[in-house]
């Protein structure tokens, strides 16, 4: 077998996948890459780390995601250190590259954006593929940002990993200029595109000839066990109404109002760390309504255990159409009811959830579902469907794309 070797970009770095347990899609696609016979040595670069004084005076800056991991870095090889960067051997595959500017990183990766910065950046990895004689590579984008840089390290292919359209985030309106300079890139340059929805394929890649829709998938080892231990910090007494995620403005507010006030029998639980407190401010204050903060991923399936009822509350506009919820597919991995407003990839699984359009119909399937549960399908059936979304097929068949690619060219 011809293993191959990977450069690897991904848009939350390898530490913050660390400290939240690899929940990601380009965490699962790392470990994937790990696990894979058909895969030789991985560079994982992470995008700059904040240092050290900036963390300690505002520490609210921006995240610092190599905080709290003195432990496990202790089990990596530190390869080399420079002033701008150090190589660690993780394991006998994979190695990470950590870059140190000394100076803040803004949020988007601004620095990086910056022509010094940017040829820093590169300067530091090709010393890292030097150091671990790393010539033939697929280089593995998953962070925009980084395109130039993907494109600047093209060996063997170039292959783009789309998670959303960030052109319609909210936060992203001053940024729509590079943005779309960026994906402009990607469209010209990269080998095969990866998109995590048909609207996001359809939208940024429909003329690219190498454009493939890939869902979202689970790693369905971590749902096995199915006797956990209740958590401590749910409620207790009435059904518990979950919901697992960042949450964000994607959430429509007005529907989650409405059916917290019409089922004051239910308590609804999020599992996750609030990014827009002002957005959840007022929904904070109903007693039915629990916020549990950020878990680690390992603790995701002890949660969902206990809920009775599982959510997707989403906003219905061009950015979720974009959008592939990773919890659709840790519900359904433990045989959960799903209620969703109309966002993919709801028609692939029509048969398997319920899809509500307005407020009111939301709320009347919530009660019909607690009151008489699977009347529409069963957990059997539910075990059967997800089983064809595990991570390790899904990324067998990108390697395959990869591959097939190769041999039409050649």
């Amino acid at each position: 077998m011809n293993k191959k070797n990977i450069l690897f970009l991904p848009w939350r770095d390898y530490n913050q996948m660390l400290r939240d347990g690899f929940r990601t899609r380009e965490a699962q696609i790392l470990k994937q890459m790990i696990d894979s016979e058909a895969v030789d040595k991985i560079l994982c670069v992470n995008r700059p780390e904040q240092p050290k004084y900036i963390t300690k005076i505002l520490p609210t800056f921006t995240n610092d995601s190599s905080k709290g991991l003195s432990s496990e870095r202790k089990k990596h090889k530190k390869i080399y250190t420079t002033l701008y960067s150090e190589l660690w051997q993780v394991n006998e595959k994979l190695y990470v590259l950590n870059l140190k500017y000394h100076i803040p990183n803004p949020k988007g990766n601004k620095l990086e954006r910056l022509k010094i910065f940017n040829r820093l950046t590169s300067a530091q990895i090709q010393r890292a593929l030097l150091a671990i004689e790393m010539n033939a590579y697929i280089t593995w984008c998953v962070d925009l940002t980084r395109a130039k840089i993907a494109e600047h390290f093209k060996k063997d292919e170039f292959v783009f990993d789309a998670i959303d359209n960030l052109l319609e985030h909210d936060q992203n309106k001053t940024d729509s200029r590079y943005l779309k300079e960026m994906y402009s890139i990607v469209n010209k340059r990269a080998d095969v595109v990866f998109t995590v929805s048909t609207d996001l394929r359809d939208s940024l890649f429909h003329s690219h000839p190498y454009a493939y829709y890939v869902p979202n998938g689970i790693d369905l080892r971590k749902y096995k066990e199915e006797t956990f231990e209740r958590p401590a910090d749910l409620p207790q007494g009435n059904p518990i109404i979950g919901y697992v995620g960042l949450l964000q403005e994607r959430i429509d507010i007005e529907l989650l109002k409405h059916i917290v006030l019409e089922n004051s029998n239910m308590n609804f639980v999020f599992v996750g760390p609030i990014l827009s407190l002002k957005y959840f401010e007022d929904i904070r204050r109903f007693p039915n309504v629990h916020f549990l903060g950020a878990k680690h991923h390992d603790e995701i399936p002890k949660y969902l255990r206990y809920f009775d009822i599982c959510i997707i509350p989403h906003k219905v506009n061009k950015f979720t159409k974009s959008m592939n919820p990773l919890k659709l597919y840790e519900y359904l991995a433990a045989k959960k009811e799903v209620i969703t407003t109309p966002v993919p990839p709801s028609e692939d699984f029509s048969d398997s959830l319920h899809v509500a359009r307005e407020k009111e119909e939301f709320s009347m399937v919530l009660q019909e579902v607690n009151q008489k549960p699977f009347q529409k399908f069963s957990e059997a059936h539910l075990s059967d469907v997800i089983k064809q979304h595990d991570w390790k097929d899904k990324f067998s068949n990108m390697i395959n794309t990869i591959n097939e690619k190769r041999e039409r060219n050649d």
